[in-house]
């Protein structure tokens, strides 16, 4: 029975790993037409927008005798959904200003976030050898900086909080899932999952309804339209596989403790984005990107 049960969340966590993988090469191939923070939240409310119908049906199919099961439950949606809002934004807006190869490690090191949270909230402990996993994943980031600052612009520190942002936000998911099959672990995933993305999409309508107001009151004139032929094809794509990947990930929270759960969809998801990034955009792997990403690696089995 344990062995079956281990089988189902390996594929559970295998299925996050391909939806993700999918999800990040349609955020960088539409990266471009996101380069201003306005025209990214246009972009990545439509996807949330989505996401939230799919969360719906899913919903409604497998409808739960409550939403809530208390008013904290709604807090812990709260923290995903903002996290959330958050990270499609940094990522989309990183993606296109850094190497592939860099957005990718930075978003491998949010590992450390539900790691750290798994020892203080969920009696998870951290080992010597996780901490030197750890320092690997910084030794690995600065080469990753040195390897960017070759391929792409020069380092900015409008780019650091880009990233900062990424790594925080994208930790900051991966802890409200935990948090929320720990703390209900009867509670309706298919719930969670559709308040988290309500509530990540009306955090963009806020923050865009306040940015049209205030340049309205400069007098600045609208941001172009998105050119939807070009865009919604990989919108709806990423918005399916944003969902599911969030939905997987989140089932193997149940049974799986933090500190090898996250390093391990982070491997995984480290693999399949270098080869997306050498093979369909065109990074090279230099000596800098290569220690970078040995370190990277290194890191994730140290903590696994």
């Amino acid at each position: 029975v344990e062995k079956r049960k281990s089988e189902v969340l390996m594929l559970f966590l295998f299925l996050s790993v391909l939806c993700s993988t999918i999800k990040g090469y349609g955020g960088k191939k539409i990266s471009a037409y996101g380069d201003t923070p306005s025209a990214c939240v246009r972009m990545q409310l439509i996807r949330l927008v989505i996401c939230s119908v799919v969360g719906l049906v899913m919903l409604l199919i497998r409808m739960p005798s409550v939403l809530f099961a208390d008013s904290a439950e709604f807090l812990v949606d709260l923290l995903s959904g903002a996290s959330t809002a958050i990270f499609v934004i940094s990522w989309t807006l990183a993606a296109h200003s850094d190497a592939y190869m860099l957005v990718t490690a930075c978003n491998t090191a949010a590992f450390i976030v539900p790691m750290v949270f798994g020892f203080f909230f969920f009696d998870e402990s951290i080992t010597l050898k996780q901490i030197f996993g750890i320092v690997a994943i910084v030794i690995a980031v600065f080469f990753l900086v040195i390897y960017n600052n070759k391929t792409k612009a020069k380092f900015t520190w409008k780019g650091f909080f880009m990233l900062l942002l990424l790594f925080f936000s994208q930790g900051f998911v991966n802890v409200a899932q935990k948090l929320y099959t720990y703390r209900y672990p009867e509670g309706s995933n298919e719930s969670f999952q559709l308040f988290t993305f309500l509530i990540a999409a009306v955090c963009l309508i806020v923050w865009e309804g306040v940015h049209l107001l205030r340049n309205r009151g400069k007098g600045k004139e609208p941001d172009a339209p998105l050119p939807m032929k070009k865009v919604l094809p990989y919108i709806v794509v990423m918005a399916v596989c944003l969902f599911l990947a969030s939905y997987f990930l989140t089932i193997a929270t149940k049974s799986v403790a933090s500190v090898v759960l996250f390093p391990m969809n982070s491997l995984l998801c480290l693999a399949t984005a270098t080869l997306m990034a050498v093979f369909f955009f065109g990074e090279k792997i230099t000596w800098s990107s290569a220690v970078g990403l040995v370190f990277t690696f290194a890191s994730l089995f140290l903590v696994a």
